[in-house]
């Protein structure tokens, strides 16, 4: 899982992962922490997925699925009709 902060955090480093949503998701190491622009990337890592994290998985694979269908389809040209 991976996640932006302000902060960096160190490889290693234990974190509490908690969403305003969902509220607390559980334990996790950080696997990375790379500088993207003004935040930071982190790399999260589970010893086990907690139930939370694929409900929040799964909501958010969900809602890339349904913007991928919201986008609007290329027009058909009669070009491709035979």
């Amino acid at each position: 899982m991976k996640l932006e902060a302000q902060d960096r955090l160190e490889q290693g480093m234990i974190v509490l992962v908690h969403s305003h949503e969902f509220g607390r998701i559980g334990l996790a190491s950080v696997g990375g922490c790379n500088r993207n622009v003004l935040k930071y990337e982190v790399e999260l890592r589970f010893s086990s997925p907690p139930p939370r994290l694929r409900i929040l998985e799964d909501l958010i694979r969900k809602a890339a699925e349904r913007r991928a269908a919201s986008k609007p389809q290329p027009a058909v040209s009669p070009k491709n009709f035979v």
